[in-house]
């Protein structure tokens, strides 16, 4: 078990290094992180890392980013390389990964799983690869994100031969960090306790997120819509069908958007069609049972795929079809923090999570901890204490709508 005086932090690319590098000050390391592994690269297109700095007798922590510039199977086999090379090559003890957001997350299933459905026909499971190559690497644990699905916890059980998942893979939960955005610097009327927001899952893998947030919350009066979302055909937003999966209970009781904002809870958005289709339905059923409607919308996803190099098309598609009063999102992708269409910089806020990331990594992962106790929270006083200073906000000083003069 390493201390953090024999820990270096490494990237995989030499784009978002500030990412890296906050995620090393937060853990007291002085080291500037482009100058631990680098990589060389040959007339003839081979790449090879570097090394830069002394890693023996050291714990490398390699930072791997999702970006629309860079290649999914690039980043990861660069990753792989990288840690198997600080492993064998340079001496190092053990490596950990942060991926922030787990590349082929949503490759957790397959066609198998699903006889007779067409969207499944030909997939293979091939988050299994990327697991097996983490682990063929000598990688010892990887820190991420939301997760897509439990089922990323039972792949990574199965290629490393552990009892649960969760002993390798360590998720850092966003739900305490977007409570405590909600409740002390978004602009949302909480008067109430919070009678005057709807909380929204868009699909059945946000229901317990939801239920997160409005408990970490302790808004009592913040009513919730669970949306149950199924695709004809997968990855195109004209195939999504939405229903109201707790509309009795709604109905029983008695219902209304009058004078409240809808705000939608997801772990990602990325060509934003289900927060389009759900939208459409539950403003069908509001005509249909005479809800009214919300004074505005709003749209949390942590992770901001967008379309990925088709990101400006989304982002504006985003702001023109759904018409947000505000966008909540996190850097797990780092290149959000400065790509943005013009529009979109207007209502968009990004929670940047170095440092939460850090804390996890610090506390749990070098200590042996479970990741689900450390980020176990009773109440929103404690996630307050814990959790209020692990982010920092990022808006356009210049185009935001809450940083306008008022």
């Amino acid at each position: 078990m390493a201390d953090l005086e024999n820990v270096l932090v490494a990237s995989v690319t030499q784009t978002h290094n500030e990412w890296a590098q906050k995620f090393a000050q937060a853990l007291g390391i002085r080291q500037r992180v482009p100058l631990v592994i680098n990589r060389e690269r040959f007339k003839n297109g081979d790449v090879s890392p570097v090394r830069k700095t002394d890693l023996n007798g050291k714990q490398l922590v390699i930072t791997a980013f999702a970006s629309p510039h860079k290649d999914p199977q690039e980043i990861i086999y660069r990753t792989g390389e990288m840690a198997e090379s600080a492993l064998n090559d340079y001496g190092a003890t053990g490596v950990d990964v942060v991926m922030p957001f787990h590349l082929k997350s949503r490759q957790d299933s397959r066609e198998q799983e699903h006889p007779g459905d067409p969207k499944w026909v030909g997939k293979s499971l091939n988050l299994r690869w990327v697991v097996k190559t983490m682990k063929a690497a000598g990688v010892s644990h990887v820190l991420t994100c939301h997760v897509h699905s439990p089922l990323i916890y039972d792949i990574y059980a199965k290629v490393y031969g552990v009892v649960d998942g969760r002993q390798v893979l360590h998720e850092v939960d966003p739900a305490p960090v977007a409570v405590h955005y909600v409740k002390t610097k978004s602009s949302f009327d909480l008067t109430d306790s919070g009678r005057n927001l709807v909380v929204i899952g868009p699909d059945k893998g946000s229901w317990n997120f939801i239920d997160d947030i409005v408990r970490l919350s302790g808004l009592s009066n913040v009513p919730k819509i669970k949306m149950h979302k199924w695709r004809d055909l997968a990855n195109d937003p004209l195939y999504i069908r939405t229903e109201i999966a707790n509309l009795d209970e709604l109905l029983s009781a008695k219902f209304s958007f009058a004078g409240t904002s809808a705000v939608v809870f997801d772990d990602m958005a990325d060509t934003c069609g289900t927060f389009l289709r759900d939208q459409e339905k539950i403003l069908e059923m509001a005509r249909k049972f005479g809800w009214g409607i919300p004074k505005d919308w709003s749209f949390y996803f942590t992770h901001p795929v967008l379309g990925g190099k088709d990101y400006e098309h989304y982002q504006g598609f985003l702001i023109s079809n759904l018409k947000p009063k505000e966008i909540i999102t996190t850097n797990t992708l780092p290149f959000i923090d400065e790509e943005q269409e013009s529009s979109f910089r207007e209502r968009c806020t990004v929670l940047r999570l170095a440092y939460l990331f850090a804390d996890l990594y610090k506390n749990c992962t070098l200590k042996g901890g479970n990741p689900l106790e450390y980020q176990r929270f009773e109440s929103f006083e404690q996630v307050d204490e814990r959790v209020g200073g692990l982010y920092k906000i990022l808006r356009d000083p210049e185009l935001h709508f809450l940083e306008k003069p008022q």
